[in-house]
């Protein structure tokens, strides 16, 4: 890995930019982490994907 990951979206810059254009191009509404991601976390790689964020840790009934 070349570039250091983000404490706030756990991904590097590059990784993100990747996670927007493979959302726009799918035109996805969900993006699914394997990883648990912090609720700051989720919230930071909503506002840069637009789409809605789940962790693999999160309540799936609730959704």
């Amino acid at each position: 890995m070349d570039r250091p990951l983000s404490q706030r979206t756990l991904f590097s810059t590059g990784k993100v930019e990747e996670l927007v254009s493979q959302i726009n191009a799918s035109e996805a509404e969900v993006l699914l982490v394997h990883n648990a991601l912090t609720d700051g976390q989720k919230r930071a790689l909503s506002e840069l994907t637009e789409c809605t964020v789940l962790s693999f840790t999160d309540d799936f009934a609730a959704f």
